[in-house]
């Protein structure tokens, strides 16, 4: 279910993208808000940030993302809300990625779906973010997660 979402996800965000590269493929340029030490055994991007490359290859299996291109960058950010928004900064507005993974806390997620707001970013929420106020299109419209709320 959980890869369901993200292959909707990624589909409907680049479905129309334009050629951004010198190739005849899109890139489609990815910040991701890790935690490398908080909740290492759950949430920590050492055990968590192998599924990445591995959901890219079901999806390019599967004929959904094969012509595309992918570039990666990870910031540690622990879920610390002073780290994620320089994070968000640096992915939304400095650098222009396409769209943002993480954090993987809440409260942090919600200081992330802020600045989506403000930067028309979509973020995709993972980990312990299953709060029902990410539901609220009005005030997160850029936001959705990998595990539904109970109000989703």
């Amino acid at each position: 279910m959980r890869l369901l979402h993200f292959s909707i996800f990624i589909f409907l965000l680049f479905e129309s993208k334009s050629c951004q590269n010198n190739t005849a493929r899109p890139l489609i340029r990815v910040g991701i808000a890790a935690a490398l030490k908080t909740q290492n055994g759950s949430i920590g991007w050492g055990y968590t940030g192998g599924a990445v490359p591995l959901a890219l290859q079901y999806l390019k299996g599967h004929g959904y993302l094969k012509d595309f291109d992918f570039e990666f960058h990870v910031e540690y950010t622990e879920c610390d809300l002073s780290t994620v928004v320089k994070a968000g900064v640096s992915f939304m507005k400095t650098n222009d990625y396409d769209v943002v993974i993480g954090p993987p806390c809440a409260p942090a997620l919600k200081m992330m779906g802020t600045l989506s707001t403000l930067y028309k970013k979509p973020v995709l929420g993972w980990g312990f973010v299953t709060e029902s106020e990410f539901s609220d299109m009005s005030r997160f419209p850029y936001v959705t997660s990998v595990l539904p709320s109970s109000e989703t």
